[in-house]
């Protein structure tokens, strides 16, 4: 029971199965077996460890094992067995092939010591599991399916369930998913079943208040790497998720459902994938490339006449492209970035503060270890320390930086070629010819970098300042800057209806808000992903370049694992990769310059990292596209998150109710999305309210407080998740905090130190569900049939693909 509690299935599946080869009898360990199998979705091998428990049992012992028995039996008997046999291999062996299966040797030497032990452990686990078991249960002698989100209790972390069916009559279909999901049987329903009339008060008394600590699972082991293993391996097993008719059941038949499925267990925390899966790091796209082809052209879009940047097949080429290159966009649309200069930031606000980052400047293809001194190595950690200023005195650092290098590039010059200019790449990365890494430079960048030039490891270990961050989002400020922006075509703008991110209600810095990046040569962008996957929209001012390197979401899962290879964090962690490591991994990389005018569009989902190679300012913001690949990619990163324990800066529930108040929908695809997030987001809302309402009665008021005008999005100060809604505020450090349903249960199990606020009453939210429906857009006929010549093929050649 122990291996079970610590979510090491296999280990406690091959303890009780020791158990019962020393006593077949062993009632106990038949049980915790059964139990084990259906904690892992495998009813079938279950039952049949519990009619093993109840064998040469009467009728009196444990009743409320022999309930779960006719549960079961009762769920069987109307499924055919040719569907019965469909059912896919759950996570643990079947309990025909557990006996056949090699115990380690020294489980079965302690067998016998560990049973005294185990006795008195389980009892109270196998007590906790039937009361909940039996508070399930009415007074009609067959079942319903429990709502996904209520507890089932918890011997080990059991994955989130979507599932909510409405009735018995699709038989075979809703079967067949039940049986597939991984998670523990629910309890079942017929469609003559009278709806559950059992008064409220008697549930709420039917299992004391005490017992609420023994189901709830600890936030440490839910969120250890044993608990995100487990549920990893889980989710491979198991790719099929229940299909839910979200689309069809209105807000008023989810309510009824709710009520029926009443229960004195806090619901679990929901899943907004739409198939109910758990995110995994994506395998290696398969088959592997060829070496030759891991130093692709960088997509690249010369623009010449104003009509060709406002061109739907602008839009279309770069939501095609992992990552873009947009050259002429300032002519050809007049833009004055003289804006966003230096000299223009001075005059305008000298004492605006940036944040700053202390750098060593190196070669943009190496990454020196700089604490070993006796050789030189790559690593992938990159060093960057905090710190703040303004304005004014970074522009004089700017400029100080400038003398001083053009000092440093008149003492290299008897060994080093001459710099022809600041903007020049060998400013960085020009040397003899020691070590290469020819096969990963493109784009007429030939840089054969060394590691052994004194002179340049002189440069290299310099140290620099890059100022970052720069807040540009006070319109009152920046009112100039901002209405140059508004030049840019439709879907480049910081604000527009077709952002995904112009609807969120309030700034997040740098994301639905412009940030600028005052640099000096080998200022790093370490390597990152947007935040959420939204894609983002890079500027380059001038007078120097910059260089980039890009690679494809779809290899994410391979950079994921070289991190932690290198013993940096991927999410949260500051990384610059080794080209060598990444052509060894066969990952393409693209790697360009970005000239003074050229925009960068880093489509969702694109790993990159950048370089500054002269004095240059950037400026930066994220755009989300309204499309289902967008929508679907942010919501799987915004789960990844859940998982991680990372905080996800864009409140995609949030996000979801205001775009479906404020839009229309014709993608259905993006509809569907966007309806279930909607449906779960509801669902759990009315479960918690719920389970208030059936635990705490009036001991808790629920306390109405509008939302403020840029009002951020709440989240739990513990475990950082999006709380949506229902909030559970306590004062700490003379602070008011929010805390969801499960970090507030564990911190106060009453909830008596707690304030339960919402800020949208269901009855809002339910009108806002029902009428977020498709929107089929008109038709139109004409009166006359008119005669049309056939369209001619042109081809716009600035919109081919191009290297740079």
């Amino acid at each position: 029971v122990l291996y079970q509690h610590q979510n090491q299935t296999m280990d406690a599946l091959q303890a009780f199965v020791c158990a019962i080869q020393i006593d077949n009898e062993h009632s106990t360990a038949w049980m915790d077996l059964g139990i084990l199998y259906e904690a892992s979705g495998q009813p079938q091998d279950a039952l049949s460890c519990y009619l093993k428990a109840t064998k040469e049992k009467d009728d009196s012992w444990n009743s409320d094992l022999r309930l779960r028995i006719t549960q079961l039996q009762t769920f069987f008997n109307q499924i055919p067995d040719t569907i019965l046999s469909k059912q896919t291999r759950g996570p643990l062996p079947k309990i025909d092939e557990a006996f056949t299966l090699p115990i380690p040797a020294e489980l079965t030497a302690k067998q016998q010591q560990q049973q005294i032990q185990q006795n008195s452990i389980c009892q109270p686990i196998q007590q906790t599991a039937q009361t909940v078991a039996n508070s399930s249960t009415t007074n009609s002698s067959t079942e319903s399916i429990v709502n996904s989100n209520h507890s089932h209790p918890p011997l080990i972390p059991q994955s989130q369930s979507t599932s909510v069916m409405m009735n018995s009559n699709n038989t075979d279909s809703s079967t067949i998913d039940l049986l597939q999901t991984s998670k523990p049987p629910k309890r079942l329903k017929t469609n003559d079943e009278s709806s559950e009339n059992t008064d409220s008060n008697e549930i709420k008394n039917s299992i004391p208040k005490q017992h609420l600590d023994s189901i709830r699972i600890d936030k440490k082991i839910l969120n250890s790497d044993l608990h995100k293993q487990e549920r990893l391996e889980r989710a491979k097993v198991d790719q099929q998720a229940p299909s839910i008719p979200y689309s069809d059941i209105t807000s008023y038949e989810l309510t009824k459902l709710i009520k029926t499925y009443a229960s004195t267990y806090p619901p679990s925390q929901v899943s907004y994938l739409p198939d109910g899966r758990i995110p995994i790091t994506p395998a290696a796209p398969f088959p592997p490339l060829p070496k030759d082809q891991l130093n692709p052209p960088t997509p690249s879009v010369i623009l010449e006449t104003r009509r060709e940047a406002t061109s739907p097949q602008l839009q279309q080429y770069c939501l095609s492209q992992p990552i873009s290159v947009i050259r002429g966009l300032a002519n050809v649309l007049k833009l004055d970035l003289g804006l966003f200069s230096t000299k223009t930031l001075v005059e305008m606000h000298p004492e605006h503060q940036i944040e700053v980052r202390t750098q060593r400047q190196q070669p943009s293809d190496e990454n020196i270890d700089q604490t070993v001194t006796t050789y030189k190595k790559n690593i992938w950690k990159c060093e960057s320390n905090r710190s703040y200023t303004t304005i004014l005195k970074y522009a004089q650092y700017q400029a100080y930086s400038y003398h001083e290098m053009i000092k440093d590039e008149q003492q290299c010059e008897a060994s080093t070629p001459a710099v022809q200019n600041q903007a020049s790449l060998n400013t960085l990365v020009n040397g003899n010819k020691t070590k290469q890494t020819k096969h990963i430079n493109s784009n007429g960048l030939h840089s054969t970098t060394s590691l052994s030039d004194p002179q340049q490891c002189k440069r290299a270990s310099r140290t620099i300042k890059f100022g970052t961050n720069v807040d540009l989002s006070d319109e009152r400020k920046w009112s100039l800057q901002l209405q140059e922006l508004a030049k840019l075509p439709l879907f480049m703008r910081v604000v527009s209806a077709g952002n995904i991110l112009s609807h969120v209600g309030y700034t997040i810095l740098g994301m639905n808000s412009v940030q600028l990046y005052m640099k000096v040569p080998g200022s790093r962008t370490p390597g990152h992903q947007e935040n959420n996957n939204f894609c983002s929209v890079n500027m380059n001012i001038g007078p120097g370049d910059c260089e980039w390197f890009g690679i494809s979401n779809e290899y994410w899962g391979v950079i994921n694992q070289l991190c932690e290879k290198n013993g940096v964090n991927f999410l949260t962690g500051s990384w610059w990769p080794i080209l060598d490591d990444l052509y060894e991994a066969n990952v393409p990389v693209y790697r360009f310059l970005q000239k003074p005018g050229d925009l960068i569009w880093v489509n969702c989902g694109c790993i990159h990292w950048v370089q500054s190679v002269g004095w240059c300012n950037n400026i930066a913001w994220n755009v989300g596209p309204l499309t289902h690949q967008q929508y679907t990619i942010s919501i799987e990163r915004y789960e990844w998150n859940k998982l991680c324990q990372v905080k996800s800066i864009v409140p995609m529930i949030h996000l979801t109710w205001n775009i479906a108040r404020n839009i229309r929908i014709n993608d259905k695809k993006l509809y569907d999305i966007i309806k279930y997030i909607l449906f779960q987001s509801l669902k759990y809302i009315q479960l918690c309210l719920q389970y208030l309402d059936l635990n705490f009665g009036q001991t808790i008021e629920i306390r109405k407080q509008l939302r403020q005008v840029q009002e951020p999005a709440h989240y739990c100060i513990n475990c950082e998740i999006e709380v949506f809604n229902v909030l559970f505020v306590s004062e700490q450090d003379r602070k008011h905090v929010v805390r969801c349903l499960d970090c507030a249960l564990q911190l106060d199990k009453y909830l008596e130190n707690f304030v339960v606020l919402y800020q949208f009453s269901l009855d809002d939210l339910k009108t806002i569900y029902d009428q977020f429906q498709l929107y089929v857009l008109p038709t139109f006929t004409p009166r006359i049939p008119l005669s049309l010549p056939a369209p001619q093929q042109t081809h716009n050649p600035s919109l081919s693909s191009t290297s740079t």
